[in-house]
């Protein structure tokens, strides 16, 4: 289509053709800012679950720890700790792998990925010292041992939410740019759709309303000049035009003008 000549060569196929483009090119936009808007959403929301799950997984360190230090003065049961353990090591191989059971998807980032690696180590330990038969009477170098591990791998779970926190920010800056180019963009398509495409259909219609206008004034000049009675009716004979020869011989032979 023309858009140029549309209204110079106005006619309903060309309007309609006009409107079902401009409703097409608007879905696309609309398309492209549903989808910015629920990559930030969903990666804020991703994210953000696996910060909530890395504050569980520091606490559940911590608590690990407390525990068998703990056993060591008390009657507490063994058990607990290796089932705490046993949820405690799966959460760690979620991050790095992922876990479906755990709803645990698997974490592309390259620095938290470099940061789980170096703290898998004192992961490893304290699950195996956590397995000892004689955990309740550890030595005191163990427990220096088991107090160490602890603090790096806490440590490198601080490492973790932080560098979580700052691709959270960083990436949702570059979406928020991105989106706010789209909706920059959007603003300048809808002044170009209403230039090129939504004035040209008003401009159309009131060239085909004048149009239809002038058709029927001369349609009615014509019949008005006509000596001959001219009228018209519908499917149902009912009288929906005439001229005034017609209604003057209508009064004329019955004594009552015709009504449309």
């Amino acid at each position: 289509m023309e858009i140029n000549s549309l209204k110079e060569n106005a006619s309903f196929g060309k309007i309609r053709r006009s409107i079902i483009t401009s409703f097409a090119l608007t879905f696309i936009f609309a398309i492209l800012l549903a989808i910015g808007i629920n990559l930030t959403t969903n990666l804020r929301e991703y994210e953000s679950s696996i910060i909530n799950l890395a504050g569980r997984q520091r606490m559940l360190s911590q608590k690990i720890a407390k525990n068998i230090y703990y056993l060591q003065t008390s009657e507490q049961n063994q058990i607990e700790i290796s089932e705490d353990v046993a949820l405690w090591s799966a959460v760690h191989m979620g991050f790095q792998n992922g876990n479906e059971a755990l709803n645990i998807p698997k974490i592309e980032n390259k620095t938290v990925d470099s940061i789980l690696r170096a703290i898998s180590p004192y992961q490893e330990n304290i699950q195996l010292i956590s397995k000892q038969l004689n955990l309740a009477n550890l030595s005191k170098a163990e427990l220096r041992e088991l107090s160490i591990w602890e603090r790096k791998y806490l440590a490198g779970m601080d490492q973790m939410v932080e560098a979580l926190q700052l691709h959270i920010d960083n990436t949702i800056g570059n979406l928020t740019y991105v989106l706010g180019t789209l909706t920059f963009l959007f603003l300048i398509f809808i002044w170009l759709l209403y230039h090129f495409f939504i004035k040209p259909i008003i401009d159309s219609v009131g060239v085909l309303s004048k149009n239809m206008e002038s058709q029927s004034r001369h349609l009615a000049s014509i019949l008005e000049n006509t000596s001959d009675r001219i009228w018209t009716v519908d499917k149902n004979y009912m009288l929906i035009a005439y001229n005034s020869v017609f209604a003057k011989g209508r009064l004329d032979d019955g004594g009552i003008a015709p009504i449309k």
